[in-house]
């Protein structure tokens, strides 16, 4: 009964889950000062301060790291800079992206790597240990020997003569450049990974897994402690006057310190760790770098005022050049990257609490209106960055359609849903209300002149006011809301769009002519006169635009993908307008903002908005787009710089590929001379492996039985002794020992059959092995249960109990052994993973996860670790316990067959849960499925040697992907295939398929030769 009673247990587990919100107070940007404007009916404006979020133009990457890159550097003359790799060296580039030398030497991962400060020596800080220093020409001159453990950083003094170093081994090491060890400092408590000298060199400031950084004299002293941070801290630098420190820490946030130790500024605003913070050379600014793929920089008040927002994988650091004009990233993308602090891709404007419906420029292009459903509308000066916020006190109005500049400038005039228009000056003086409509207004413009205003409303009708607020004309011809009317640039003409049809009127309200879009799916949200009147563009619904001429002929029809999102239903159109020059044309739909020529080219493309666009309109120059979002932000976008970026082109990388993984039901049955299956009715195969030397198979059943069989199909021995299902079988390294394990107890035994030793926890209470495995040796066992008291065991080859791993608060879900055996990795429903020696002794602790880790593994080289959890993501660690790349969106829960593997080069990963199976880099990017497949991918299985993938979609229709050639063959076996897997060899596949006959779920395994699987004809 213990079986079902640990499914019970789980079965509460999964019903009592608590999902904690975390919602974005964005308040504290904003301070409620003075007022501005009040008129008797108390209508009301106040100055706010303003959010306003550049996000900076990339320049170029660097590329050659087969990794992650640790660290980038610029040269004190910025003319070079030094990268450092987990593929064990550090590299030199010119600042063009030209790799000039590689400096190899190491014998692990480069954490560190940095110039001297007259640029003529390096020196690097790796985990194999040691530091080194190294001459331009690419020679080691001295090697720093000394730290028991990682070297995580390595920095020259001022003056050039000095190194400070920092290790896992919970010291500081001071040394001269020939490697002579002057002094060590001891204090804290934990890995050290950031030691930086001050500006004057006769201070460090050091940043610790303590949650501490500390100011140490040159003969060791403490000078300061800065507590406060709440988790490791990563990094720790001086200010360029040497009175401030700044520190990044994995709490996801940094701070500002002075030298008692005082915080004076917080930085938040990542969503996860932040890896290092260093000021700019003025002191002004701060460039943080973190986890969530970002970096970001600050003012020195600890205000956000940019993001650098373009690697696919969290970002390790961020530097400024020594003019401040460039900043350089590293990242486990894989690529270094610099950025121009003068150039904006696109700035957010922040500060609306709810949807924002419009945005629209000022004539001199320097201010924005925009109105959104938290009952503001806001004037926001891009140039002073100040924000004007126009809110009525009394009736909480909606601001449910646009609001526009006067084209003099001197004025604004603003749509809402109670019926009534309102003028204002650019103060937010409320000056007159237009009153009149019998329903909602959902558009307001002014002519040319600005003397008039035309208004478009869902009572069915248009109107025509003087400023005064008197009503002139009344456009009455729709058989439907009005949604758009705006004036042709000569003033002597009216648009306006309801239904399917869009009307022309001259300014007394005569009907010129009709343009009416044919199809019911058709419903006009604007319609536009180009600058020249020349052309008219009408945007419907469906999501379509429609440009025609003077004439009433259709030019052009742009037609958009109907997609849908977890975001929204469907893809709506909102607008389409002109640029000054007549000669584009942008779009707003659901999922981007769009550039197209007038003859529907598609010319530039604006994503980003976390939610749907609702509207997008040129700049008066026509050089900037601003766009509004449902996500309650406006974006000002760089249309040149935009243009600039689609001339450039980028290599083809293997996550790029396009994989023809779909595959017929009508392919001819495959011809195999040798696929045997091996065949048990009464059993269900639960897993399969093979020996080391690709000679045995050992398949596992539910019923507790494992068989060793040979490679043409004969059952060679049974092993018997499981009560349960087994879910574990692994070889050691020789081949020579299995272990297998089920929920009751873990057996090894040799290749013929013996049993060795029978694990077995003796306790009393109710327990199952939840995950067990053999170290490469043969001679150590762990085990890891489900279990609060307990929950991880230590077990020499005969059974002996050695040590309890002791520090785990829950049931333990998975136990590995590192490649080498000389580590253990556990995962536990604490939350956690940790890492382990096989003396019991814990060496980190992996938490970041916010609910049950359900596996954890090493990659095949041993420098990562790989978790998957129900907190919906998966997880890369390097083996000190930072974290490297985070995976959202992976589902895990319940009682599912969820793991993370690495593939045999540690380069990639497959994520399995529930049936759904992903293909990533280990920077996290998503190799396999592609956004665009259509299918649901059930498992994935990549060839020793990288070349090959076995792809399953749709619980059976399995095809080997030749990802050199790209050809695709058919793997038609018996059954729906379930799980897939690659002899160690790479010639041989093996494949368990659930039995289509059977009405007990059996199953069957076959065997394929991946030669003659790629070479027979279909």
């Amino acid at each position: 009964m213990r079986y079902y009673r640990v499914i019970l247990i789980a079965f509460i587990s999964f019903l009592v889950v608590i999902s904690p919100t975390f919602p974005q107070n964005l308040s504290i940007l904003f301070s409620r000062t003075q007022v501005l404007a009040q008129t008797p009916n108390q209508k009301t404006s106040t100055a706010e301060s303003g959010s306003f979020i550049d996000y900076f133009a990339e320049e170029r990457q660097f590329k050659g790291h087969e990794g992650s890159v640790n660290s980038a550097n610029f040269s004190s003359d910025g003319q070079r800079i030094v990268t450092a790799g987990s593929d064990a060296t550090a590299r030199i580039w010119d600042f063009s992206g030209k790799e000039l030398l590689v400096l190899q030497g190491h014998q692990g991962t480069v954490r560190s790597a940095n110039f001297s400060p007259d640029g003529q020596l390096i020196v690097t800080a790796s985990f194999d240990g040691t530091a080194r220093v190294w001459n331009n020409s690419g020679q080691q001159l001295a090697e720093l020997k000394g730290h028991q453990g990682n070297v995580y950083s390595a920095n020259f003094s001022p003056d050039g003569k000095r190194i400070v170093t920092a290790g896992a081994d919970k010291t500081v090491r001071l040394w001269d450049v020939s490697g002579k060890q002057l002094a060590e400092f001891k204090g804290h408590e934990g890995s050290i990974y950031s030691a930086n000298f001050s500006p004057d060199g006769q201070r460090i400031v050091t940043a610790a897994a303590d949650k501490t950084a500390r100011i140490w004299d040159l003969s060791g002293k403490i000078l300061a402690q800065l507590p406060g941070h709440t988790d490791t801290v990563w990094s720790a630098n001086f200010s360029p006057d040497g009175k401030r420190i700044v520190t990044a820490s994995d709490d996801k946030t940094a701070r500002v310190w002075d030298l008692s130790g005082k915080v004076l500024a917080e930085l938040k605003g990542h969503s996860d760790s932040v890896y290092s913070a260093s000021f700019s050379p003025d002191g002004q600014r701060i460039v943080t770098a973190s986890v969530d793929f970002t970096s970001c920089l600050w003012d020195s008040s600890g205000k956000l005022v940019g993001k650098l927002q373009q690697h696919t994988a969290g970002v390790n650091s961020a530097r400024f050049s020594a003019d401040g004009k460039w900043i350089l990233t590293a990242s486990n993308d894989g690529t270094a990257r610099v950025w121009n602090t003068t150039r904006k891709v696109f700035t957010e404007l922040l500060g609306h609490r709810d949807e924002v419906y419009s945005a629209r420029f000022s004539p001199d292009g320097k201010r924005i209106i925009t109105t959104s459903k938290d009952e503001t509308l806001r004037i926001w000066d891009t140039e002073r960055q100040q924000i004007t916020k126009l809110q009525e006190s009394s009736n909480n109005t909606v601001w449910s359609g646009n609001a526009n500049f006067s084209p003099d400038g001197k004025l604004i005039v603003s749509a809402s849903s109670d019926k009534t228009a309102r003028i204002w000056d650019t103060n937010g003086k409320l000056l007159t209300e237009l009153k009149g409509h019998s329903s909602a207004i959902n558009s307001v413009s002014f002519s040319p002149d600005s003397k008039l205003i035309v208004t478009a409303s869902s009572d069915k009708t248009a109107r025509i006011w003087d400023t005064k607020g008197k009503l002139l004309t009344e456009l009455k011809e729709h058989q439907g809301a009005v949604e758009s009317a705006n004036f042709s640039s000569d003033g002597k003409q009216i648009i306006t769009g309801a239904d399917n049809i869009a009307r022309i009127w001259d300014i007394s309200g005569k009907l010129i002519a009709k343009l009416e879009l044919k199809g019911a799916e058709h419903s006009i949200v604007s319609a536009n006169f180009s600058r020249d009147r020349q052309l008219i563009a009408i945007a419907s619904h469906d999501p379509s635009t429609w440009i025609w001429d003077a004439s009433g002929r259709v030019l052009t029809k742009i037609t958009f993908p109907n997609t849908t999102t977890e975001k929204y239903s469907e893809n709506r159109m909102y607008g389409a307008d002109f640029s000054p020059d007549s000669k584009l044309i942008v779009t707003a739909t659901s999922d981007a903002a769009r550039v197209w020529n007038i003859s529907g080219k598609l010319i530039a493309e604006f994503k980003g908005h976390q939610h749907e666009v609702t509207s997008a309109s040129f700049s008066p120059d026509g050089k900037l787009i601003v766009s509004s979002s449902r996500d309650g932000t406006v974006r000002l976008w760089n249309l040149s710089h935009k243009l600039a970026a689609q001339v450039s082109s980028s290599k083809t990388s293997f996550s790029q590929i396009k994989l023809p993984i779909t595959v017929s039901i009508d392919h001819q049955q495959l011809k195999q001379t040798n696929k045997p299956q091996y065949r048990d009715e009464d059993k269900q195969i639960t897993t399969v492996i093979f020996s080391p030397d690709d000679k045995l198979i050992v398949t596992g059943s539910k019923n507790g039985t494992a068989q060793i069989w040979n490679t043409t199909g004969k059952l060679l021995t049974e092993l018997k002794g499981h009560e349960y299902q087994i879910h574990t079988i692994n070889f050691s390294s020789d081949g020579q020992v299995i272990l297998t394990a089920s929920w009751d107890r873990v057996l090894v035994w040799n290749t013929s059959g013996k049993l060795l030793a029978n694990i077995e926890l003796k306790v009393d209470w109710d327990t199952s092995v939840a995950s067990a495995s053999l170290s490469p040796n043969g001679k150590l066992i762990v085990t890891g249960y489900s279990s609060f008291k307990g929950n991880a065991f230590l077990w020499d080859s005969s059974g002996k109990q050695l040590v309890e791993l002791k520090g785990h608060q829950n049931f333990v879900n998975s136990v590995s052994f590192s490649p080498d055996g000389k580590l253990i990795v556990t995962a536990s429903d604490d939350d956690t993973a940790r890492i382990w020696n096989t003396s019991g002794q814990q060496l980190a602790e992996l938490k970041g996860h916010s609910s049950k880790v359900k596996k954890a593994s090493f990659s095949p080289d041993g420098k990562l670790i790989a978790t998957i959890s129900d907190d919906k993501t998966a997880r890369i660690w390097d083996i000190s316990g930072k974290q490297i790349a985070k995976i959202p969106d992976v589902f895990c829960c319940g009682f599912s067959d969820n793991y993370v593997s690495f593939t045999n080069d540690s380069k990639y990963i497959v994520i399995q849960s529930n049936t759904l199976a992903q293909l990533r880099h280990i920077s996290g990017e998503l190799v396999l499925p592609k956004k665009d497949f259509n299918k649901i991918v059930n498992n994935i299985t990549m060839s020793p040697d990288g070349k090959l993938l076995i792809v399953t979609v749709d619980f059976g229709s399995t095809t080997i992907l030749d990802l050199n050639t790209e050809k695709v063959t058919p793997l038609e076996a018996k059954g729906n295939i379930t799980s897939t897997i690659f002899s160690h060899n790479g010639k041989l596949i093996a494949t368990i398929s659930e039995n289509p006959t059977s009405s007990n779920n059996k199953s069957i395994l076959q065997l394929w030769e991946v030669d003659k699987l790629l070479t027979q004809p279909k």
